[in-house]
């Protein structure tokens, strides 16, 4: 079933924006983005993607990102710093944030202060928590009125146009709310606890995974992919305060998705989706530059358990490839003829029961590293290291104890 609603809107004037270029692997997906609003958050992903992109660590030279740890089963949430060596270590700071069953954290800054804050999309009825930076990495919990729900997912954009990262949220519980968009005015905004725009209910049911972009080609990143576990995926395009009243696109019924990454695929301009599965396999949809996603252009030829997936130019050849976290399995990276379809490149040696992934340049070498979140109390996390030539060589990420990590998201915190 396929809506009438075109969303068609008002077109408004592009916004120009500059970014600082990083190295070959990360200056592609910049131009990639060009359609993005100008204050896109860094990449991030665990059970869920708001959009694609990589960070640099602010500076266009790399080896500076800090990485934040969503954790589940009461742990608090763990921080991260780049020893900025060279080698990709990352330093536990030893910091706790909350004790929720937290599932998934981005990062971007919310109160416009230069720095990445954090926001987590906390489950079983936790409420989902906001942490402000100092600018040092060291972070606070701030005042907001989210409501105790069964969140899995968050959408971070400035979905309003007005300079302030708003937030979508994606819920699990089939009984209570499903999406709901909360904008950030900083005037109070996020802090009421109102949401300022909600999926109809049987609209978009059991939200794992989201993606922010813009999927119809007006020039604003207020369009919006919502992955569905044991239901339609489906597709809302922007208006001018909040998503269009129902969705313009449904996938196809009992998919079990758990993630979701958004980037040109096939180099036409128009954004598409990588789609992660449980127990089936790797999808990849090609946008027809209007928000329709029916064109399954690639199918993975390997099942797996899929919570995170990926995207950046891993093998330096000029477009999109996916590095996929898998519980259960090995982690996987899949590499990009440049159309869209894809064939399995580097596999992890050791399974692991991973659930997030997240990408940047860890080390200042110029190439794209990935970060993975082990849900696991006694396997460590683990940062993989590009060889340079989309391989991979695995380190563990010390820390005072293994943790139960379910989210991932990469920033210059500090």
């Amino acid at each position: 079933m396929i809506p009438s609603s075109s969303g068609n809107h008002a077109r408004r004037p592009r916004r120009r924006c500059t970014r600082r270029r990083g190295r070959r692997a990360v200056s592609l997906v910049i131009l990639v983005l060009a359609f993005a609003a100008c204050r896109m958050p860094p990449f991030n992903t665990g059970l869920s993607l708001d959009a694609a992109g990589v960070d640099d660590g602010g500076d266009g030279s790399g080896g500076t990102i800090d990485v934040v740890f969503a954790n589940d089963a009461g742990q608090g949430n763990a921080v991260f710093l780049n020893a900025g060596d060279g080698t990709g270590r990352l330093i536990d700071t030893g910091q706790a944030l909350g004790s929720a069953n937290s599932k998934y954290v981005a990062v971007g800054d919310l109160d416009n202060d230069g720095d990445s804050d954090a926001v987590f999309a906390n489950a079983t009825g936790d409420d989902s928590a906001v942490y402000l930076n100092d600018g040092t990495g060291t972070f606070s919990p701030h005042s907001s009125a989210f409501s105790g729900n069964d969140s899995f997912a968050i959408g971070l954009a400035d979905t309003d146009s007005d300079g302030f990262l708003d937030f979508v949220f994606g819920d699990n519980n089939n009984t209570n709310e499903y999406l709901f968009l909360e904008r950030n005015d900083q005037i109070g905004g996020f802090e009421d606890g109102v949401a300022n725009w909600q999926a109809l209910v049987g609209e978009a049911t059991s939200i794992l995974s989201l993606a922010i972009a813009d999927f119809d080609n007006d020039g604003f990143r207020d369009d919006m992919y919502a992955g569905a576990f044991n239901y339609p995926d489906v597709v809302y395009l922007g208006s001018p305060l909040a998503f269009v009243a129902s969705p313009f696109w449904f996938g196809a019924n009992g998919t079990d998705t758990k993630s979701v990454a958004a980037g040109d695929l096939n180099g036409d301009g128009n954004i598409d989706v990588f789609v992660g599965r449980q127990n089936e396999e790797n999808r990849a949809y090609l946008n027809d530059g209007a928000g329709d996603f029916s064109n399954n252009v690639w199918t993975s030829p390997l099942a797996a358990d899929t919570w995170g997936v990926a995207l950046a130019d891993l093998d330096g050849d000029g477009d999109l490839d996916a590095f996929v976290a898998n519980s259960n399995d090995v982690n996987r990276v899949y590499l990009n003829d440049g159309t869209g379809s894809f064939s399995l490149g580097w596999q992890s040696t050791l399974v692991k029961l991973s659930h997030g992934v997240a990408l940047g340049d860890l080390d200042g070498d110029g190439d794209v590293d990935a970060v993975v979140a082990n849900d696991s109390f006694v396997q460590f996390n683990i940062a993989y290291m590009n060889n340079g030539d989309a391989t991979f060589t695995g380190q563990q990420i010390p820390g005072t104890e293994a943790l139960g990590s379910d989210g991932v998201a990469v920033g210059k915190l500090d």
